[in-house]
């Protein structure tokens, strides 16, 4: 079993919260772009285990469109990043710790079990 977890953290560097992980988890990421998240970074590891670091901004977002739709996690708009980490149960531990560690406050949006 594989867990999904998503943090927000109180940062606005994708590249600083990136940085960290690698410090702490010897992780490489890659620089990804997308209309739907911009531009992240996104770790792919083995087991199918994954590691992207967002801005916590919808990019397309218009002036028109409501105000909490500017943010991919509206509940946690003070927080920059966020960090979604997919990985095996036995590992969930060690790579939560590992991102609560990257900026002064992460929070836990959500935990949910992936198949």
């Amino acid at each position: 079993m594989r867990t999904q977890t998503v943090f927000a953290a109180q940062t606005k560097s994708i590249s600083d919260v990136a940085n960290k992980l690698t410090e702490k988890l010897g992780l490489s990421f890659v620089l990804h772009e997308s209309s739907y998240r911009g531009e992240y970074l996104r770790h792919t590891g083995d087991s199918g285990s994954t590691v992207m670091v967002i801005c916590n901004i919808d990019p397309l977002y218009t002036i028109e469109d409501p105000e909490e739709e500017q943010f991919a996690e509206s509940a946690f708009r003070s927080f920059g990043v966020l960090v979604y980490i997919t990985v095996p149960l036995e590992w969930e531990a060690r790579f939560s710790e590992a991102v609560a560690a990257v900026a002064p406050v992460v929070v836990r949006v959500r935990r949910d079990a992936v198949a």
